[in-house]
């Protein structure tokens, strides 16, 4: 786009934009010259300096070591990072949603290699006080309108600027920042035009702000915020609306409130090429403080641990090379000869310091032919014991300012100590520096809002998206994630375990370690807790298997009172056998009955009273008994039936048994019938009721 062709406010906007950049520039500069003071003698060991006296540069015949400890105290802090990472964690009321979510910003954090945006940033706060990294939008692929999130690295902090107004830790309060960056000039101009490095932006030259390096374009990528106020209307249903309301009666309440865009201008080199909205109301870079000090007037001051250590990083460097200056002086410690032995060979003791002669030679008699010791050299040990102690001091004191102790670094224990003894000291190293850890996960947790806010522009229809288990395993679902995000309530953002957590599951492990070396019992009990805190492959699978084979009342409630699929398929067999046992039962009883009905037809027309009142009541009688026998039987299977498949065969017994008994007595009454024989059946029960009695009663 030409200059020319620049709508109205874009240039009230690139006004804007350069007065806060003589604002960011005025504010920062003095740190941000401090802050390359502090990467140089951490990062490239510049820690003499030019200028002269104590902790300037020394003359250049005499030793300048440099013993760099400053880096490995950093190195201690950042490591710990870099061993267990930060991570962006998301809640919400909803589980599944949660999960769906998390995996999608894992995919995130995965693709944009987030972790070393998190890390070079947090190096940077350690070593001078402050880092960036910034989260944008990119598409896809250069086939594809789609475009996804991405966090970026800010290789170069100094190359930010941002509003210094802004007091959160975690930079969510700023209403503008700049990142500058250098791209190549043939390549800009050949994309651009020749426009990028002629001419000006509604009077604003990048080239009078940067040195930009030779052969470059500076690019200019602006972050800003607008702000406008809207009425609000609160309704009687409890929901809200922007517009308002028909009808005034609806509304309970109303009050303004703040509504918040925030757009990107992108300028290569003195041209203009683009204006976005971002899609979130923060200004996506993300700031990681180290030591932050405000004062009573409007700036912020920050440091890191190299400031903090530096006079004493000197000192060491100071007493280092006394030390190695004073054990290279020794071999020219002058030799003491009685002039007469060596006058004869003066050439070749005046140079016996410099050349390595095999023999030195000298006259053996004084001149009165006494025999004379041979030439000695004067006293040839350094006396450095004084330089050792003071340079062991100093490095003392570089503890003491950083709070990284030589034990952290690899140093000797005190022999006795136990291990728990050894992981609290470490620990203290890290309540010294918690305010790195804290600010670190502060930064992390706004980059989560900013990220979220963007899947809800970016992901705003319904797409094929990509999402990452935290075992690593991709899978795609296609899904509109703005509007599953605008679902849920109560969704908030927290950062996952980091060094601290690091700590505890060493003392952990410690721990359980001391518990079971003194009640062996525990050890199938605990096992799974010291796997579970073990840093190794497969630990956490191993974990769980173990946590399966506990004992029931080990285990949590919740999962102590879930079903369990075995016990689900042994209840659902018992409850089939009952049901069997059930309708076998019933099918005894009615073939009882028709045997009892059949038998009394044939009594009411026999005449031998006292014969049929005794068979019938033995039938009846073992017909009661038959019933009972199967009722027993069915309630112990309801009780809990523990050996189906014998009990079964049991029941299958009894049952004929019974038929057999009743058909037996059955054709006994009809072969052995007696005469004038009258039986009533009106108060005789129903054989299917259980415990029933036949009450027969002659005529």
């Amino acid at each position: 786009m030409n200059i020319d062709d620049l709508p109205e406010d874009l240039e009230e906007t690139v006004r804007t934009m350069s007065k806060r950049l003589s604002q960011g520039d005025g504010h920062m500069s003095t740190q941000y010259e401090a802050l390359k003071n502090d990467l140089q003698f951490t990062t490239a060991g510049n820690q003499w300096g030019d200028s002269s006296g104590f902790g300037g540069a020394r003359q250049s015949n005499r030793p300048n070591l440099v013993s760099n400890q400053t880096l490995t105290i950093c190195n201690r802090v950042v490591n710990a990072v870099r061993k267990n990472p930060f991570g962006i964690n998301v809640s919400t009321d909803n589980q599944d949603v949660t999960e769906l979510i998390q995996s999608k910003v894992r995919q995130i954090e995965y693709e944009s290699r987030a972790s070393e945006s998190y890390e070079n940033a947090f190096e940077c706060a350690v070593i001078g006080g402050i880092g960036y990294y910034y989260i944008t939008t990119e598409y896809l692929s250069d086939e594809d309108l789609d475009q996804k999130v991405s966090i970026k690295t800010i290789i170069d902090p100094t190359s930010v600027l941002l509003d210094p107004y802004g007091e959160e830790v975690d930079g969510s309060d700023v209403n503008w920042g700049f990142i500058r960056n250098y791209i190549d000039r043939e390549s800009a101009c050949e994309e651009h035009g020749d426009e990028v490095i002629r001419g000006t932006i509604s009077g604003f030259n990048i080239y009078e702000n940067y040195d930009v390096p030779p052969d470059s374009v500076a690019q200019l990528i602006y972050y800003y915020k607008e702000s406008k106020m809207k009425m609000r209307y609160w309704l009687q249903d409890g929901s809200f609306t922007d517009k308002k309301p028909e009808f005034e009666e609806l509304i309970v309440g109303k009050r303004k409130i703040s509504y918040d865009k925030v757009y990107c201008c992108e300028f290569i080199g003195n041209k203009f090429i683009s204006k976005t909205e971002v899609g979130s109301k923060f200004i996506p870079i993300i700031p990681v403080y180290g030591d932050r000090l405000r004062t009573y007037g409007e700036k912020i001051y920050w440091g890191g641990m190299t400031r903090r250590v530096k006079d004493s990083q000197r000192m060491v460097n100071y007493y280092k090379s006394n030390e190695a200056e004073t054990v290279a002086l020794i071999p020219k410690s002058p030799y003491i000869a009685e002039y007469s032995q060596i006058e004869k060979y003066r050439e070749i003791w005046e140079n016996a310091n410099t050349e390595p002669y095999a023999v030195l030679p000298y006259d053996g008699k004084d001149i009165n032919g006494s025999p004379l010791p041979p030439p000695q050299r004067a006293a040839n040990v350094a006396n450095t014991g004084g330089i050792v102690q003071s340079r062991i001091q100093a490095q003392q004191d570089m503890a003491l300012e950083s709070g990284v102790f030589i034990n952290q670094l690899g140093g000797q224990e005190t022999a006795g100590q136990s291990g728990k003894a050894i992981l609290l000291r470490d620990g203290q190293g890290e309540i010294t520096n918690a305010q790195y850890l804290d600010n670190y996960k502060k930064s992390i947790n706004q980059a989560g809002r900013v990220v979220l806010s963007m899947i809800k522009t970016t992901s705003d229809t319904m797409r094929r998206e990509a999402f990452r288990s935290e075992d690593g395993e991709v899978q795609y679902q296609t899904v509109n994630l703005s509007e599953l995000i605008g679902s849920v309530n109560d969704l908030d953002v927290t950062v996952s375990a980091g060094p601290a957590y690091e700590n505890a599951r060493k003392e952990a492990i410690s721990t359980i370690n001391e518990l079971i070396s003194g009640n062996p019992q525990l050890s199938g009990i605990i096992s799974d807790l010291m796997i579970k805190n073990m840093d190794a492959p497969g630990s956490k699978e191993i974990a769980k298997r173990l946590y399966k084979a506990l004992p029931p009342e080990f285990k949590d409630e919740e999962e102590t009172n879930a079903p369990d699929p075995e016990a689900i398929q042994a209840l659902q067999a018992q409850e089939a056998t009952i049901q069997e046992l059930e309708s076998t039962l019933q099918k005894v009883t009615e073939n009882a009955q028709q045997v009892i009905g059949e038998l009394r037809n044939e009594i009411i027309s026999s005449d031998r009273d006292n014969q049929t009142k005794i068979l019938t009541t033995k039938l009846q009688e073992e017909s009661d008994l038959a019933q009972a026998e199967l009722k027993a039987q069915v309630e112990l299977a309801k009780a809990g039936l523990q050996e189906e498949a014998k009990n079964f065969r049991e029941l299958e017994s009894i049952k004929a048994k019974a038929v057999d008994k009743m058909a037996t007595l059955a054709g006994d009454v009809i072969k052995n019938k007696t005469e004038s024989v009258e039986v009533d059946f009106a108060d005789m029960s129903n054989p299917a009721t259980p415990g029933g009695d036949i009450d027969l009663q002659s005529s």
